[in-house]
């Protein structure tokens, strides 16, 4: 029989492991942690993102690492810790203001045969940023892979996340684009209810072909 003090290492580390763990694909609302979290931040967002002090820059940054992945820095934080550890290498003794990551809503892997990563607003990592005195920077990335657009072949290109079916006036699909508004407002709502400062973007580099959004792939819309 495990003993009182075992117990209360089991329920530590498991506390801890819900609480520092950005890898979830389930809803908000069925994940304890971040609800109870949620609950805390129930008045709704009064700040604003300040401005810099006159004749000065925010410095921001968008950690990564070799592989390229624009959201590596959910599942590995040390990503921020090793480009501020070398910006004080460097004598300038600043963290970044702003950090900025990606909320990929595409398939695992891009792997059409695999679930969809979470579409739920990225409470944890917001947290983990905001916890050290930044502001995060969201850049809401609705694609089903990430692989380049310029790359793909007409019949490879986006057709879950495309512009009719985000804008969802006259959809490609309407049951597609009803669940892409429905996950959308409640990621907006969530947002909301964390109640702090935070950066969000969508349409990435929209003058880049690498993305599905680019005017190459959707005529005069």
């Amino acid at each position: 029989m495990p003993t009182r003090n075992s117990w209360l290492i089991i329920l530590t580390a498991l506390l801890t492991s819900l609480i520092t763990s950005c890898q979830t694909t389930v809803n908000l609302s069925t994940n304890l942690t971040a609800t109870a979290a949620m609950q805390a931040d129930r008045a709704p967002a009064s700040l604003k993102v300040g401005l810099p002090p006159k004749g000065k820059l925010f410095h921001g940054v968008h950690p990564g690492d070799s592989s390229g992945e624009e959201d590596v820095f959910i599942t590995k934080p040390s990503t921020l810790y090793d480009y501020e550890k070398a910006v004080r290498d460097k004598k300038i003794d600043q963290r970044p203001a702003w950090v900025y990551f990606s909320h990929e809503w595409g398939y695992q892997e891009g792997d059409k045969t695999k679930p969809m990563n979470s579409h739920a607003f990225p409470l944890c990592t917001v947290r983990r940023i905001a916890a050290r005195g930044q502001t995060p920077f969201i850049r809401l990335m609705l694609r089903s892979d990430t692989d380049s657009a310029a790359k793909k072949k007409p019949e490879e290109r986006e057709s879950y996340f495309t512009l009719r079916n985000i804008i969802g006036l006259h959809p490609d699909n309407k049951e597609i684009s009803d669940q892409i508004n429905r996950d959308l407002k409640k990621w907006g709502e969530d947002a909301r209810l964390y109640g702090n400062p935070i950066i969000v973007e969508w349409g990435t580099e929209a003058n880049d072909e690498t993305f599905g959004w680019n005017a190459r792939y959707n005529g005069e819309e």
